[in-house]
């Protein structure tokens, strides 16, 4: 008799817990899907001083690039040119060609000026573990050339923001050398297009 009455305070007990379960489940539920939505956020936002444009030939990219500078307005716009080609189709499985890739760079571009003002040359010379094997002839010649394609589309920027931020001395004194100044980072507060 005494077991029999066991077994039932222990059904009794594990229906209790059972019921407290669904109430919690069904509270919670309701808590997520009803209550939650109409609760006060707090949103975090990261201020960003420039983006690094690698991929506006990307029209989906492009597009999330236009939507973000259309609220960010000011920002700094780095822009790759012809130079990154190499780099695009090996790492981004670029399909174009250098002259149809040179095409929808200066199509881009020119849409982008209707969009923000601020706009300075990105050139990937190196990775920072190879810098030093660039001469200086060499990153002149490589910086002049993406100055003056960047000055044929209509963008007259006297400033120059390397890849990876990597640079050496020859790059500084071909900035210098070429009226450019070098922009350094400043850390936490870059994205790139295709981050967006």
């Amino acid at each position: 008799m005494e077991t029999s009455r066991s077994k039932k305070l222990q059904k009794l007990w594990i229906k209790g817990i059972l019921i407290i379960f669904h109430v919690w489940l069904i509270y919670m539920l309701l808590l997520i899907n009803v209550i939650a939505p109409h609760l006060p956020t707090t949103k975090t936002t990261t201020t960003y001083r420039e983006i690094h444009v690698e991929l506006a030939t990307d029209n989906i990219i492009f597009q999330k690039l236009l939507n973000f500078l259309s609220e960010n307005s000011t920002i700094l716009v780095a822009l790759v040119g012809p130079q990154f080609y190499d780099f695009w189709k090996t790492n981004y499985n670029g399909n174009l060609t250098h002259s149809e890739y040179e095409a929808k760079l200066t199509q881009q571009y020119a849409e982008l000026k209707k969009h923000a003002s601020n706009f300075v040359i990105h050139i990937h010379i190196s990775f920072p573990w190879g810098i030093h094997y660039y001469s200086y002839s060499l990153q002149y010649a490589m910086i002049q050339k993406e100055t003056l394609w960047f000055r044929s589309i209509g963008f007259d920027t006297r400033e120059l923001i390397t890849g990876w931020f990597s640079f050496d001395s020859n790059t500084e004194k071909a900035a210098r050398d070429l009226g450019l100044n070098l922009h350094q980072r400043q850390t936490g507060t870059v994205i790139h297009d295709y981050e967006l």
